[in-house]
């Protein structure tokens, strides 16, 4: 996940005092970073909190529209997960959701 690094780097963390703020190991947060371990959900959220951004931000190398046809399994991996947050990271993923619509209104006008 190159974002992680460049989004860091812009708020001017190192690695170290990333995983202290997220109570991990370092090693963890570099396996993240290089793309060795995959975040989960979770731990994506902590991330755009963290680093004040959106989900969408930290996992996405371009703003371009995801295709469904040319994603079929995002779709429905991406509701799988979803269903297993509890009501309060649901109620900011949403709130993530809609200031991402709001984003995207903007940048296309």
């Amino acid at each position: 996940m190159n974002r992680l690094k460049e989004i860091r780097k812009q708020k001017g963390l190192t690695q170290t005092e990333v995983a202290q703020k997220l109570n991990i190991q370092k090693q963890t947060y570099q396996n993240y970073e290089l793309g060795k371990r995959e975040p989960s959900i979770d731990m994506l959220i902590k991330l755009a909190d963290l680093f004040h951004t959106s989900v969408d931000d930290l996992i996405r190398d371009n703003k371009d529209e995801i295709n469904e046809s040319q994603h079929p399994r995002f779709s429905d991996n991406l509701i799988e997960k979803i269903k297993q947050l509890n009501e309060y990271n649901l109620m900011k993923v949403e709130g993530y959701v809609e200031n991402m619509l709001e984003e995207q209104k903007k940048e296309n006008k």
